[in-house]
């Protein structure tokens, strides 16, 4: 009994099992990676850098640049002709302006950005003048008193020595005459005012008055002209080109680092005997010699040296040296400057005030000695003066 029992659990156990669908698991999708190589993922460094197109040139991009532009203003006429035409259709009023272009629009928008110490000065500008009061007046008057203060306090005996010589040329100073040209704008400018400081004090130095001072300067201006008559000189207001005519007074003419053209007019003006004769006339400017070419002044102290104990080096041979050096071209300086007798302010000790040095350089009084008159050619035409085409001057 117990046998088939045993049996039939064993073949219970042996038969098959009936599979369903809900038994059966199913499976988890298995997930898929994309390889991706090296060549897909694009070019290697090394091949970019080989494929990579070269860099223009500064010539390429220029050209570059002028083809952009001529482009744009290509398409800006081809705009505005159609405007124009589109204006004809319609029998419309003026057509609309033309659009402007990029580097148009650019230079329209362009503010030009104000720069440290521009006044506005150049040709076509208009520069609005600060009115001058009486206190600036008086200020800048105090200012060219105070220069003359401090000069005759640095230069003490020196400036003493310097009026008693000038003094001894003149001879008789009485009723003196001082002529100013070219002395700037000494309402503004401080080279200008120590200029005007000098001669101040050297006309009261030799007992003249201020009022003896006359002057003229063609870029005068109110401020100018209101301090010159406040310190009681004299402005004149026609412009002779330094064509001033002497009178039978003895004349200071003090002319301060003005052109050539100019002292030659003043010079030729009154080329005569007169320039020598007493009364006499000084001219206080720059070294007239400087403007003769190839003159070199021989000084008192190389006048008293002796030619024998100078070492002389020889000189060279050079190719061409038998030909003629052409003749020089006749000019009032050239037959005045090699017979002036010279007094240069730079024979005065230096002074460490500011803008003393610019003020006086290459500065001097010159004239014509009594014993030279003789040796001056006064009866030969003189050529005219050469003034520049630009109109300047002073």
């Amino acid at each position: 009994m117990i046998q088939e029992e045993t049996k039939k659990s064993t073949a219970a156990d042996a038969k098959p099992a009936v599979v369903t669908a809900e038994s059966v698991p199913t499976p988890e999708p298995e997930e898929k990676y994309e390889i991706i190589s090296d060549e897909e993922d694009g070019p290697s460094e090394a091949e970019s850098k080989a494929t990579k197109a070269p860099e223009m040139s500064k010539r390429d991009k220029r050209r570059a640049r002028e083809a952009r532009k001529k482009a744009e203003e290509e398409e800006r006429k081809a705009a505005a002709k159609e405007a124009r035409k589109a204006a004809k259709k319609t029998g419309g009023g003026a057509p609309p302006p033309p659009p402007l272009s990029k580097k148009e629009k650019e230079v329209a928008s362009f503010v030009q950005p104000k720069r440290k110490g521009d006044k506005g000065k150049g040709k076509g500008k208009k520069v609005e003048e600060k009115a001058v009061t009486q206190q600036d007046i008086e200020k800048v008057a105090e200012e060219v008193n105070s220069l003359r203060s401090k000069m005759t306090d640095k230069w003490a005996e020196d400036w003493t020595g310097m009026v008693g010589r000038v003094r001894d040329v003149f001879g008789d100073v009485a009723e003196m005459v001082v002529l100013c040209l070219g002395l700037g704008k000494p309402f503004g400018d401080r080279t200008a005012k120590i200029q005007l400081a000098f001669i101040l004090e050297l006309a009261a130095g030799l007992g003249a008055e201020a009022s003896a001072i006359r002057a003229f300067d063609p870029v005068f201006e109110d401020g100018d002209v209101q301090l010159l008559k406040a310190l009681g000189c004299e402005v004149m207001e026609e412009n002779l080109r330094g064509a001033h005519p002497l009178s039978d007074k003895p004349h200071l003419v003090y002319m301060p680092h003005c052109s050539k053209p100019l002292y030659e007019s003043f010079l030729q003006t009154n080329f005569s005997p007169r320039l020598a004769e007493n009364p006499r006339c000084l001219l206080l400017g720059n070294d007239l010699g400087d403007y003769v070419p190839g003159f070199v002044r021989v000084t008192a102290k190389e006048d008293d040296e002796d030619p024998a104990e100078e070492f002389v080096k020889p000189k060279k041979k050079r190719k061409n040296r038998g030909m003629a050096a052409p003749p020089p071209v006749d000019s009032v300086l050239r037959r005045l400057v090699p017979h002036f007798e010279v007094f240069m302010l730079s024979e005065l000790p230096e002074t460490n005030l500011p803008g003393f040095a610019r003020a006086f350089l290459s500065t001097g009084f010159q004239w014509v000695p009594l014993d030279k008159k003789d040796a001056v050619d006064w009866t030969t035409p003189l050529p005219p003066v050469e003034w520049p085409e630009d109109g300047e001057v002073a």
